[in-house]
């Protein structure tokens, strides 16, 4: 009797960077903690994402509006691996991960 023998592909996915620019308006909110936890959400939901789902666009921009003393709140640009894209929703490919990476804020500046 031979031994049988099992062959395992490892496949060791691409990193993929995802920087945003997001717009963020609040009057009466301390700006600094919105951002902070806003950019908390976001990487826990990017770092998450299993392969075969989506990244999208959507889902930031509500956990960007639920938060409290939030005015007003928009994805502006999603970059992945520095390219912008026009996608509202990214495939995570079976042999990359999406890895957060960076948020470029952009705020009302009328008011200063």
């Amino acid at each position: 009797f031979g031994s049988a023998t099992a062959y395992v592909d490892y496949i060791v996915p691409e990193m993929r960077a995802v920087s945003l620019e997001l717009y963020l308006e609040t009057s009466n909110g301390d700006e600094e903690a919105i951002k902070k936890e806003i950019t908390s959400s976001i990487r826990s939901y990017v770092n998450g994402i299993a392969p075969g789902d989506y990244l999208s666009v959507g889902y930031i921009n509500k956990l960007g509006v639920n938060v409290a003393n939030v005015d007003y709140y928009s994805v502006l640009s999603i970059n992945i691996d520095g390219e912008q894209t026009g996608s509202t929703r990214i495939l995570q490919q079976i042999d990359s991960k999406f890895i957060f990476d960076t948020i470029t804020w952009i705020g009302d500046v009328s008011n200063g």
